[in-house]
This record gives structure tokens, C-alpha cells and sequence, in this order.
């Protein structure tokens, strides 16, 4: 009987020593091999010194980089509230009340049009080309990294930066509408800048102009949770992919993941973000076969005491992440606007001021004013339409 008993005890010890090595193999194995999310929240290797910005880690993360450095912030001198390209020359797309940006549509037209004659479009080169105020009629990539169809996706950083590209162009032959308006509904463009105050928060909002093939779209996603949508639609029917995608997000991420990050740390927190952009990137890279996409990293901002979660070194681990996640997607990243941000902010510091065209509102401790965001638009059209001008080789191309 003892030894009946003794014999189940080491089958039984046999069996408990099996499981033992079996788990510990595991776990070796999941070490080894760790998600995304995981490796980042573990190892903490993304958190960013207290250095507001460190130019020598800026990474372009588009295969034609020369045109990418456009929106690089290691190819800038900044001093003032200014920035000066040191990589390449760069278009003053400030005169004659957007005539050039103009131009640039008509310059893709006409470029696309002789494309089309010699017959050298196909199913993933062909441009888009639209109708007078109209719709897109012809497939395939965008043109590139311009275009006459230019949409931006995000918060509301990405709705001022788009509210400044229309004031460029505004005029008599430019209308726009909202998405809950009929299509008919179409105003002059002069009463929508009557609307800033309001700061139509939430809305989708259409721009056409009467006389050129030249559109403009922006979508509010603050957490970029209907892009995904969005982009399943475009690659579905790629004659209707915009040429331009601007997109971006981070603050409501931050607002979502509040409690977390108070109570877990920011590392905890950021894994929410991460996870969510890391289950698009394939997504956004695909779509780089028909559109030039651009991912505008989260400027610096005033210190706020309300809403602390915001502070500089979390904003840079948000942007290290992204980044790093998009590096090789060949979209463009685009961080040159982080450092004249931070001397806007040093200038509020000094002489807060607001005025009423929102160059300047220090009491907005959210937003940047007006006056730097009219030279990320002077930025974000050298890296759009120079090519469609007779440039020499020492322009940004």
C-alpha cells in the first residue's frame, strides 16, 4: 500500500515538475517575442529627457526624403518666431492673395491632362484630376505630393492649420458647406470666417472652388477613430483618394487616458495611443500608393495647470511613439512646427496678448495662435506644390 502511494506521489511530483518547465518555457517565449504594446510600456526606452525637442532624432520617414525635409525641423534655424530652411530654398506662397496656390492647381491640371494624352497613367500612377468644383473623374495616386483634392483629418490643431490654408485662397469663386448641409447649400467663403469664434467644433466642412479643379476637405476625428473609414473607402475607389492627407492626434488621447495616467504613470497611459495608431499604420501605408500622407506630430504648449496631463515631456513621448511607428510607412512626419510652437510659447510667456484675428490668443492655453500656424501652411505648401512650378535645384522640391 506504501508503496502504492509513494509511486502516485511521484507521478503526481513528475506531472508538477512538467507544468513548471512548461510555463517557465512560455514565458521565455513571450519575453522574447513581446507585442508592440508591451515592449513599449515595459522597457520605458521612449521616455523623453526634459529637452523640449533634440534635432539630431528627427526622422524622415518618407522614401523621397529630399522633399520630405520641407517638413523636417532639423533642416530649420529658428529664432524669433521664425524659421529659416537651411536644406533648401523655399516658395513665398503668401502674395497676391493666394495666387500662386492657384496656380499650383492649375499647374497639376495641366500636368495630368499631358500625362493622360502620352498615356503614361495607369491603375497606381494615374492622377486625380477633378472637375471645376466637382468631383474626382480619373483614378489612381494623387499626383503625388500635390494636388487639387487636399484633405485633413484630426483635432482641432488640425482645423486651424486647415482654417488658414482657405483664408490663403479666399475669394468670390470659393464656397464651402458643412457635411449636414444640402448639396446645394453652397456659401461665399467670407461667411465662414465669420464663424471663427464659433470655432465650428465638430463639423466636417467642405471647400470648392467655382472655377478651378481645386477641392478642400476636413474632417473632425480627434482621436482619428472614423480615419480608418475614411481610408477603406479611398482604397476601395482610389479615383476619389485625396492627393493630400494632413492628419494628426494626441491631445484627446491624453484627455481619454487622464485617470491612467495619474494613477499608472504616462507609460500606462500612452499604450492606449499606441496600440490604436500601431492598428491603422497598415492602413495609412497603403494608402501612400494613392496620397501623399503626412502625420503633424502635437506642438508644445503653454504650461496649463488645468490640464497638467499635457505637459512637454508627455507630449514628446506621444511623439517619440509615433514616429518611431510610422518611420518606413513612408508617410512624412512632420514635427518642424514643435519648435516654433515652443517660442510662441516662450512669447505669450513674456507678453501675453489675444488679439481678435487669433495671431495671437496666450489665454488659449490649448492652441498655438495664428501667427506660426500661417508658417506651418507656408511649410505644408512648399512640401505640396513646389514641384508643380519651374523651380531651380536649390528649392525645396
Amino acid at each position: 500500500m506504501w508503496q502504492e502511494i509513494y509511486g502516485k506521489k511521484r507521478w503526481w511530483c513528475c506531472c508538477v515538475l512538467m507544468l513548471a518547465t512548461l510555463v517557465h518555457v512560455l514565458i521565455f517565449v513571450w519575453h522574447s517575442h513581446p507585442s508592440p504594446v508591451s515592449q513599449v510600456v515595459s522597457t520605458g526606452h521612449y521616455l523623453i529627457a526634459s529637452l523640449p525637442y533634440r534635432r539630431e532624432d528627427s526622422t524622415v520617414s518618407s522614401k523621397n526624403t529630399k522633399k520630405s525635409l520641407v517638413l523636417s525641423q532639423r533642416c530649420y534655424l529658428y529664432t524669433g518666431i521664425t524659421a529659416h530652411n537651411t536644406c533648401c530654398k523655399m516658395l513665398d506662397y503668401t502674395m497676391n492673395n493666394g495666387s500662386n496656390i492657384l496656380e499650383c492647381a492649375k499647374n497639376h491640371r495641366l500636368q495630368f491632362s499631358r500625362n493622360f494624352r502620352r498615356g503614361t497613367t495607369s491603375a497606381q500612377t494615374e492622377e486625380t484630376a477633378l472637375t471645376p468644383g466637382g468631383e474626382a473623374t480619373a483614378g489612381g495616386r494623387g499626383g503625388g505630393a500635390a494636388g487639387v483634392y487636399w484633405v485633413m483629418v484630426g483635432d482641432s490643431h488640425i482645423r486651424n492649420v486647415f482654417d488658414v490654408l482657405v483664408s490663403r485662397i479666399r475669394g468670390p469663386r470659393l464656397q464651402y458647406r458643412f457635411a449636414n448641409d444640402t448639396e446645394e447649400h453652397w456659401q461665399d467663403i467670407n461667411q465662414l470666417f465669420l464663424l471663427r469664434r464659433k470655432n465650428y467644433h465638430g463639423m466636417t466642412l467642405y471647400v470648392k472652388h467655382l472655377d478651378l479643379p481645386l477641392r478642400l476637405t476636413y474632417h473632425w476625428d480627434p482621436r482619428l477613430e472614423r480615419l480608418p473609414t475614411f481610408i477603406h473607402k479611398w482604397l476601395s475607389e482610389p479615383r476619389k483618394a485625396p492627393s493630400l492627407l494632413v492628419t494628426g492626434t494626441t491631445l484627446h488621447w491624453m484627455k481619454l487616458t487622464a485617470r491612467i495616467y495619474f494613477r499608472d504613470g504616462p507609460l500606462a497611459a500612452v499604450s492606449a495611443f499606441y496600440e490604436y495608431l500601431y492598428s491603422i499604420r497598415s492602413l495609412l501605408t497603403k494608402l501612400t500608393s494613392y496620397s501623399s500622407v503626412v502625420f503633424k506630430l502635437q506642438d508644445h504648449l503653454q504650461d496649463d495647470s488645468k490640464f497638467t496631463v499635457r505637459n512637454l515631456a508627455n507630449i514628446d513621448l506621444y511623439n517619440s511613439l509615433a514616429k518611431d511607428l510610422l518611420s518606413g510607412t513612408n508617410v512624412t512626419t512632420w514635427d518642424s512646427t514643435i519648435p516654433l510652437s515652443d517660442l510662441y510659447a516662450q512669447q505669450c510667456k513674456v507678453n501675453p496678448r489675444h488679439t481678435d484675428d487669433n495671431k495671437w490668443k496666450c489665454q488659449d492655453k490649448t492652441h498655438v495662435g495664428y501667427i506660426i500656424i500661417e508658417k506651418y501652411v507656408d511649410m505644408l505648401l512648399n512640401f505640396v506644390c513646389n514641384e508643380f512650378f519651374n523651380v531651380t535645384d536649390d528649392f525645396c522640391p
